[in-house]
C-alpha cells in the first residue's frame, strides 16, 4: 500500500469536498486537478511562496488572480457567488460578508493562507473560468495546468515537474480514477 503524507490526504480531502459540491464536468477529474495542483503549487504543505512571492495558500493563489475572482468574476456569476457562500458558510464568516461589498485585499490573503476550503474553492473557481473542459490524461492534466493556472512559456515550474509530482506521490495512479486516502 502506498503510504500518503498527511498533508497529502488533507489536500485530497478538501479537493474531493470541494469537486463533490462545486459544478463542473467531472469530480473526479477535477479533484485530481486540484490535488495536482496544490501538489504542484505548495507540495501540499507551503502556505506561503517560497523565495518571498505573494502567492498564498495550498493552491498558491495570487493577490490580483483572488481580488479579481472575488470582486469582479463573482459579481456577474451571481448564482455561483451563492453557492460558493454555502460552501464557505462554516469557514469564514468575513468572506461571506465582505462578498459584495469592499473586499480587503489582506485580509483576503490572510483567509486564503489559513483557510485551506476557500483556498480549495478560489482554485476550482479560476478552474472554472476556463471554457476548455479538464482533460483525462496525466499529461494533457499537467499541460493544461501550466498554461491556464501557472504561467505559459518557460518561467516556473514546467508540465514535466507536474507530473513527476504526481509520479512521487501516487505512483502510476491513471487521473481517470479519484485519488483516496489509505484506509487503515
Amino acid at each position: 500500500m502506498l503510504y500518503l503524507d498527511p498533508n497529502i490526504q488533507h489536500v485530497i480531502q478538501i479537493s474531493s469536498y470541494v469537486a463533490d459540491r462545486m459544478p463542473g464536468i467531472d469530480p473526479v477529474l477535477t479533484t485530481n486537478l486540484l490535488v495536482g495542483t496544490a501538489l504542484i503549487e505548495s507540495g501540499g504543505v507551503h502556505r506561503r511562496q517560497l523565495g518571498g512571492g505573494p502567492a498564498r495558500g495550498l493552491w498558491q493563489m495570487e493577490p490580483d488572480t483572488a481580488m479579481w475572482l472575488v470582486t469582479e468574476y463573482l459579481q456577474y456569476n451571481l448564482g455561483r457567488a451563492a453557492h460558493i457562500t454555502q460552501i464557505l458558510s462554516a469557514g469564514i464568516p468575513v468572506f461571506h460578508r465582505e462578498l459584495f461589498g469592499a473586499v480587503d485585499r489582506d485580509r483576503l490573503m490572510f483567509d486564503i493562507e489559513h483557510n485551506d476550503l476557500l483556498a480549495c474553492v478560489l482554485a476550482r473557481l479560476k478552474y472554472l473560468t476556463i471554457a476548455e473542459d479538464i482533460p483525462d490524461t496525466l499529461q494533457s492534466q499537467s499541460a493544461y495546468w501550466k498554461r491556464y493556472y501557472n504561467c505559459a512559456g518557460d518561467r516556473g515550474q514546467q508540465a514535466e515537474d507536474y507530473m513527476e509530482r504526481w509520479f512521487e506521490s501516487f505512483g502510476d495512479t491513471t487521473v481517470k480514477e479519484r485519488i483516496k486516502c489509505p484506509e487503515y
